[in-house]
């Protein structure tokens, strides 16, 4: 039962847009239980919030240096 609620904490942190916490959370279940039918999903995810996490550091930079030398 456990092994799910550690599955799950992801999906949610996922879906309220928590990609850091996510992540974090996706890493230690696989790290924990590599042999889990949702390890293959969470490995997916990992990725997928690999990139999420990507782009918003990257808009999040733009967005900055778009607003030098508006002021």
């Amino acid at each position: 039962q456990v092994v799910n609620a550690v599955y799950w904490k992801g999906e949610s942190l996922y879906k309220l847009k928590k990609y850091i916490e996510a992540q974090n959370t996706f890493t230690t279940f696989v790290e924990k239980y590599p042999d889990h039918d949702q390890a293959k999903q969470a490995k997916k995810r990992i990725s997928k919030l690999a990139e999420l996490i990507k782009d918003r550091e990257t808009n999040a930079a733009n967005e900055l240096s778009d607003s030098d030398g508006r002021n």
